[in-house]
């Protein structure tokens, strides 16, 4: 991990240098093709523990955070963020989950994370999510709550899994890709 020091998100530029907190290779793969055409700078760590040191030695803009994970949960891991001290106590963090019953965002919200991102992810609500924890930016400061985000009628249709059920991760990849460079 670089050493680099960056201004935390509120002064950043895009792209962003963003840690990923998930134990799953899969959603590795699918964030690097999400957010790294895009020009961010994507560091992955498997657990919370990981993602602690992470947050404590690198100089990161956001922290997107799975929620269950071994060793220390997203949830531990965001509370023990917001116990250090400096500017990394404060760096923006948005819950990655598949647990999406009602009640579970204002759980993760009260440990201390900014914002909420249900899986399967969907590209618009990613972006979204991110935008509002950069109200430094005109055109993000007006950006909707997340429960308001809905696509555009000329937005392309989001890739499901299940429009190729044999198909293989990177060519799933690689169908996301060219519907968003057509568009």
């Amino acid at each position: 991990m670089s050493q680099e020091i960056r201004t935390p998100i509120s002064g950043a530029a895009l792209p962003l240098r963003i840690l990923v907190a998930d134990d799953n290779r899969v959603n590795h793969k699918v964030l690097s093709a999400l957010l790294a055409p895009l020009g961010h700078e994507l560091d992955f760590v498997s657990d919370g523990g990981r993602a602690v040191a992470a947050v404590e030695f690198g100089a990161f803009d956001l922290v997107l955070m799975d929620v269950n994970m071994p060793v220390m949960d997203g949830l531990a891991a965001t509370r023990k963020i917001r116990s250090l001290s400096g500017p990394a106590a404060s760096l923006p963090i948005i819950a990655l989950t598949a647990n999406a019953m009602v009640g579970d965002k204002e759980v993760y919200l009260d440990a201390g994370m900014n914002d909420y991102v249900s899986k399967p992810i969907r590209i618009d609500e990613l972006l979204a999510a991110i935008a509002r924890q950069r109200r430094d930016v005109p055109e993000c400061a007006s950006a909707p709550p997340v429960d308001q985000v809905r696509p555009s009628q000329d937005a392309p249709a989001p890739l499901v899994a299940s429009e190729a059920p044999a198909a293989s991760l990177d060519e799933l990849l690689s169908v996301f890709n060219a519907k968003h460079q057509a568009a």
